[in-house]
């Protein structure tokens, strides 16, 4: 009787009759293996129904893999595709995401969002420059659970416009009696996109001169 394992593919099976030199045992090599073994059976003690079946299930279960592998590649490679231009698209827009730091034009406005775990008691918004000076405190009074609209509207604590610049947007509030700092939301314009095709990574290249995965924006405007 021959025998064989149609599992066995990848190097360890070699086909002697595709004469194109592949280590791999393809279909066809499966099917005459197979008329071979049924040949040459012992007329005896041939082979039993279940165990002829079973080595036809292996083999298309090892095949079915292989065809779904390559399946899944080309879903991958259209995904990323389509996020790619999808980021592309976002060029001149703004993003929300969780980035205090903000590049301030004069006379525009910085708005965002912060998320309240708890009641909130003297909530402030304080904005600070680069030089990390306190230029501007905006009391929010006291907040219930939730999310929170937050917007300044760049003013100075005198009343005049800040200069352009780099700003850091911080809210402190008091939890449970607790001081607390809270994570700040802002809403950012896209400048450009970054692809890396080895890593399937978008990047998004932000107005204050960061990036952030395109994966991470939670709002587009």
């Amino acid at each position: 009787m021959i025998s064989f394992d149609p599992t066995v593919l990848g190097g360890t099976a070699t086909s002697q009759s595709s004469g194109s030199g592949s280590d791999e045992l393809g279909q066809d090599d499966f099917l005459r293996l197979l008329v071979a073994q049924m040949q040459n059976q012992d007329p005896v003690n041939p082979v039993e129904n279940n165990e002829f079946l079973g080595q036809i299930a292996q083999f298309s279960m090892v095949s079915g893999i292989e065809e779904m592998s390559s399946s899944f590649g080309g879903f991958q490679t259209d995904f990323f595709s389509n996020q790619a231009m999808e980021a592309a698209q976002l060029v001149g827009k703004e993003v929300l995401v969780d980035n205090p730091n903000v590049s301030f034009e004069e006379g525009q406005q910085v708005s965002g969002n912060i998320q309240a775990n708890g009641s909130l008691h003297a909530v402030n918004i304080n904005v600070y420059s680069a030089a990390g000076d306190l230029v501007r405190t905006i009391d929010y009074g006291s907040l219930n659970p939730g999310l929170h609209a937050i917007a300044w509207d760049g003013l100075t604590d005198d009343g005049e416009s800040a200069v352009s610049g780099d700003y850091r947007v911080e809210a402190t509030a008091l939890l449970n009696g607790e001081s607390t700092t809270l994570p700040v939301q802002l809403f950012h314009r896209v400048e450009s996109t970054s692809i890396d095709h080895g890593s399937g990574q978008i990047a998004l290249n932000l107005s204050n001169a960061e990036s952030i995965n395109f994966s991470l924006v939670k709002e587009i405007r």
